[in-house]
């Protein structure tokens, strides 16, 4: 019976860890490179999506930051781009707006699903790319 109770109060703060998870995007703004230092911290769960993407393997996570969920047009900045996101309840559509030094660069709308990240690619270049990569914790 003790058993029983012990894994119910597991089952129970597992369920209430994911639930509070699962009300917040982790928005990563990347730089990939195709020569020089490569530092993968806080990337280390979407490098081997972004090479096969991206088909680069120097990366760098350049900042990040989260986002509470639902979202009703809240910007967050990361570094020089400001990303603006509106979910309304349903929480698993996102609507994304990017800019870069106060010009749009991409308006979209994604689809999240937990644990797997969403890449949109801002500017691409022969040496360097900036790339936002969105997570359901």
């Amino acid at each position: 019976m003790k058993a029983l109770r012990v894994a119910t109060g597991l089952l129970l703060l597992f369920s209430v860890w994911s639930a509070q998870a699962a009300d917040s995007v982790l928005i990563r703004l990347v730089e990939a490179v195709q020569e020089g230092p490569s530092d993968t911290s806080g990337i280390e769960d979407v490098v081997r999506l972004l090479k096969e993407t991206l088909g680069v393997t120097h990366y760098r996570l350049r900042a990040q930051t989260s986002m509470a969920l639902p979202a009703e047009n809240v910007t967050r900045s990361l570094s020089e781009y400001a990303v603006t996101c509106t979910s309304g309840q349903d929480k698993s559509r996102l609507a994304v707006t990017v800019r870069y030094g106060g010009r749009e660069l991409l308006t979209t709308e994604i689809s999240l699903k937990s644990n797997s990240p969403v890449v949109l690619v801002l500017s691409s270049g022969k040496k360097r790319s900036m790339v936002l990569v969105l997570t359901l914790p």
